[in-house]
């Protein structure tokens, strides 16, 4: 009896030690010195991270410094939000992105992942078909990691114009991120290298995603309160693709919308369209009516590419009716071949550069540049269009507007070559030149100029389209010049930015020295104390900021937000804010009265019906318990 009572012991010392070991996952490759080891085996424990079995060496492995691809990183925040139990409902995505994510080679092990990522809006469709080359998954850049993990956490990128980016190469992140890294940043999630540089085209490696996901996870079991989907404002990207509209409901002010059919779900009657700007929405055609040469057809007679028109009754979709033969091809223009009767358009699918399409271009071929008809010669190699087509005769070619906007100093006078072209040095010491097109509209001092008018060492912004400069907007870098407006948008960075509303309505955008002398209603401040709507003095040196003289908004309190919903019949909004204090996002209702000014985005008045939904407002009033009296609401965007 003593004997099995000792062999007993033994059996559970040796379990419970088996358990206890099993407790935390340990890998060979990863040091007890290792800096990311703690995020590491946290990950690994909790099942968000997987190692590896190196069945040679009979060792678990982790890699840490392997390169994670976007695909591996939406898993990881799914499986972060799911450990962390934030995950929102899930019923029917399976189906409802299967056609989809098959199309675009994404391995079965993460469609469930991808699919969640494109319902909640944590990817955008456009991104997604970027994730992939072929079969072949794209390693994940910082910035773009970034602004999955703010969606996700439910950063709203577009609540506040005050950021602060401590990093020597602020200036290198996308518009789009610079809502995300900032709060990241201040929540300890992502951080700089040691010479506090962010680097937002570096690959991530499996290390630094553990240690992002690890602090995501605290941050999530921390805060009890996740957005709804409804709740959640989207960034303002047009290739969103909207997933929302179970009941085909279109946001379009006509009855009919025309586009081109991307993509085919039989199994689930869903259809994704795709319209000439290369919006995309995905619509149910369940009871819906197909009809192709008039007479009734099944969405299995349906094909990619088919041009269509959808008809909406009160909003809703009612029919769908294949217009024609004729389809769109996405093109990037590789080479024009001249053939007398007609020419020969080379070109390449711009999504997929491995599909190529020749187009015949003869006398009724009609060429758009934006609204204006140009000619063939208006075509260059390297150009992006949207060709219209049957077979391959084109019918009709859309240039796209591949445009760039750069921010810096003229490194010359305009250099009159065969067509005028100019140099500017941007902010990361890059030189680059390009030619000005013949209608350029050009402002120097916010007045109307000529090309002689621009000077070497002018403080410029240049908006750059197919590689020539379409808008340039100079400031002279005077020994000391004025300035002064309501602000419209902060970031603190190197080097900081403020953007101003000058009282005739036209932007400026001044950088701001780092010692800047800063005043709010004539007290000494910090440049973190301004915020948005301040009406602001400024003194500028050589083109920034030296001094700042500021007066806070006269109303007792205000709130940057966005409209929810708007009850005109009522007199009423609802804004969805963040609270700072709170650390929160909140909705108020916010009472609009006779006094209440509405003053557009363009600064003329308007009527409390001409606001809508998801615009940012700025709204000074004060609160009454709960609803918030406004006294004045500003149109923001």
């Amino acid at each position: 009896m003593k004997k099995r009572l000792i062999a007993l012991l033994t059996v559970l010392m040796i379990f419970s030690s088996t358990v206890c070991g099993f407790a935390a996952v340990k890998f060979s490759d990863v040091s007890s010195n290792h800096w990311a080891k703690t995020f590491i085996e946290k990950m690994a424990d909790k099942g968000i991270i997987k190692g590896y079995y190196d069945s040679v060496k009979g060792v678990k492995v982790f890699k840490p410094e392997n390169p994670v691809t976007y695909i591996e990183a939406v898993q990881m925040i799914y499986n972060t939000l799911k450990v962390s139990d934030k995950l929102k409902s899930e019923s029917g995505l399976d189906t409802k992105y299967d056609v989809i994510l098959k199309n675009l080679n994404i391995p079965t092990w993460a469609k469930r992942a991808v699919s969640y990522a494109l319902e909640y809006d944590i990817i955008t469709f456009n991104e997604l078909r970027s994730f992939m080359n072929g079969k072949i998954a794209k390693y994940a850049r910082k910035v773009d990691i970034a602004v999955f993990l703010g969606r996700a956490i439910g950063v709203d990128g577009n609540s506040s114009n005050i950021y602060t980016l401590p990093f020597i190469d602020s200036e290198m992140i996308i518009g789009k991120a610079i809502p995300h890294v900032d709060f990241l940043t201040k929540k300890g999630i992502i951080k700089g290298d040691s010479s506090n540089k962010f680097n937002p085209n570096s690959i991530v490696n499996r290390a630094v995603m553990a240690t992002m996901c690890s602090k995501v996870y605290d941050y999530l079991v921390s805060h009890e309160e996740v957005l709804n989907k409804e709740d959640e404002i989207k960034d303002s990207d047009k290739d969103t693709l909207i997933n929302d509209n179970k009941d085909n409901i279109s946001d379009e002010s006509d009855n009919k919308i025309y586009g081109v059919i991307d993509y085919i779900a039989e199994d689930t009657d869903m259809i994704v369209i795709k319209d000439l700007e290369g919006n995309t929405k995905v619509y149910n055609l369940k009871g819906v009516s197909i009809r192709k040469k008039g007479r009734k057809v099944r969405i299995d007679d349906l094909k990619k590419e088919e041009e269509v028109e959808l008809v909406f009754d009160k909003g809703k979709l009612k029919e769908v009716n294949v217009t024609n033969s004729k389809v769109y091809f996405e093109a990037k223009i590789e080479k024009i071949v001249d053939f007398d009767d007609y020419y020969l358009l080379k070109t390449r699918n711009a999504d997929n550069l491995l599909i190529k399409k020749d187009f015949k271009v003869d006398d009724e071929t009609v060429i758009y540049y934006g609204d204006d008809k140009v000619s063939i010669g208006r075509i260059e190699e390297g150009d992006y269009a949207v060709i219209k087509h049957i077979g391959d005769k084109a019918l009709e070619i859309q240039l796209k507007s591949e445009e760039q906007v750069y921010d810096g100093i003229l490194e010359s006078d305009v250099i009159f070559k065969d067509k005028p072209q100019l140099k500017i040095r941007l902010n990361n010491n890059k030189v680059l030149e390009f030619e000005i097109d013949d209608k350029a509209y050009i402002r120097r001092d916010r007045r109307k100029a000529d090309l002689d008018d621009l000077s070497k060492g002018d403080i410029a912004t240049i908006t750059v389209q197919y590689n020539k400069i379409v808008e340039i907007i100079a400031s002279s870098r005077s020994e000391k010049d004025k300035d002064e407006g309501r602000i419209k948008q902060i970031v603190i960075g190197t080097p900081s930015k403020i953007t101003i509303v000058t009282d005739d309505d036209e932007e400026a955008t001044y950088e701001v020295v780092r010692d800047v002398d800063v005043e709010i209603d004539d007290e000494d401040a910090e440049l973190n104390d301004l915020d948005i709507n301040y009406y602001v003095k400024l003194d500028i040196e050589n083109g920034r900021i030296v001094e700042i003289r500021a007066e806070k908004s006269k109303s007792d309190t205000n709130i940057t937000g966005r409209i929810v919903k708007v009850y005109k019949d009522y007199d009423r909004l609802t804004v969805k804010y963040y609270d700072k204090v709170e650390d929160r996002y909140k909705r108020v209702s916010v009472i609009v009265s006779d006094k209440t000014k509405i003053i557009s985005s363009d600064g003329d008045s308007i009527r409390l019906g001409h606001l809508k939904r998801d615009v940012q407002i700025f709204v000074s009033g004060y609160f009454d318990e709960d609803i918030f009296v406004a006294d004045k609401i500003i149109e923001l965007e």
